[in-house]
């Protein structure tokens, strides 16, 4: 793989992958962050900066994020990669992971590497699946398929979306594992249920025609209404094509469990 197919590939391995606060699948309950999510920013940068003064890396990462955002406090861009070093030096992952990531923009391979690895170490989700990805693009120096599969299968079993997402399309090509349809439709179905919306288009045409599951056309109908929410691109024709095949008690029951359908973050 070349230097500059390794380069566009950074962007595609880690995008949208910084971690705010606390990560869905890191996530430790405490005061502070209680009143953060319930709009009282400043209450909450109070506690933090206690609590990073007295050397708590949780309370650092947070404070770093803080001064990245300005929510709670005025931006400060110097005090948040202070803080975000602070809690890195702690070995917390998620500032670990986050590192990484800048690494990666200044094309820094290995410190990245180091970064990622060390909070791979920990289980930390985003960084195994970013590990996972950046051998799948041959970032480590080759590109390792087994490897990359190992990396994002424990990240998807750790409740993480997007490994979930790769896990199906990996189980699907037979890459870095023997191709099964079977855990390939089972892997986007646990992602969909996340709320991965390409995870939830995939359901649909393997629902319709019968694809490592049952088929099941009502299954198939709810599975589209949901992801219509967010997607519009489903043809005219495809949608009358699956209605023309369900009865209007499986429409009408398909119709009711998508109104009620709500993600679902595996802990």
């Amino acid at each position: 793989m070349s230097e500059q197919k390794n380069r566009n590939g950074i962007f595609w391995v880690v995008i949208a992958a910084f971690v705010l606060f606390f990560a869905p699948h890191y996530a430790i309950a405490d005061e502070a962050l209680r009143l953060y999510n319930q709009g009282y920013f400043a209450k909450a940068v109070a506690i933090w900066k206690k609590d990073a003064k007295t050397g708590l890396p949780k309370a650092q990462f947070n404070l770093s994020r803080a001064f990245l955002t300005g929510k709670g406090t005025d931006k400060d861009l110097d005090q948040a990669l202070y803080w975000l070093e602070k809690a890195a030096k702690g070995n917390y992952p998620p500032a670990l992971h986050n590192q990484a990531l800048q690494y990666l923009e200044d094309q820094k391979i290995s410190s990245a590497l180091q970064k990622l690895e060390k909070a791979a170490n920990q289980n930390f989700p985003a960084s195994l699946y970013s590990l996972g990805k950046m051998h799948q693009a041959g970032l480590t120096g080759s590109e390792n398929p087994k490897k990359a599969f190992a990396l994002i299968r424990s990240a998807g079993e750790l409740g993480f979306h997007k490994a979930q997402y790769n896990l199906g399309k990996m189980y699907r090509d037979g890459y870095g594992v023997k191709a099964d349809m079977k855990q390939s439709t089972q892997w986007f179905l646990r992602a969909a249920h996340q709320g991965h919306l390409k995870a939830q288009i995939k359901m649909i045409m393997r629902y319709q025609k019968g694809v490592g599951i049952s088929a099941d056309p009502a299954q198939a109908y709810k599975w589209l209404l949901i992801a219509e929410e967010r997607y519009r691109g489903f043809s005219l024709t495809k949608k009358k094509k699956l209605l023309d095949s369900l009865s209007l008690e499986e429409r009408n029951l398909a119709a009711a469990e998508a109104q009620l359908f709500r993600p679902v973050l595996e802990k």
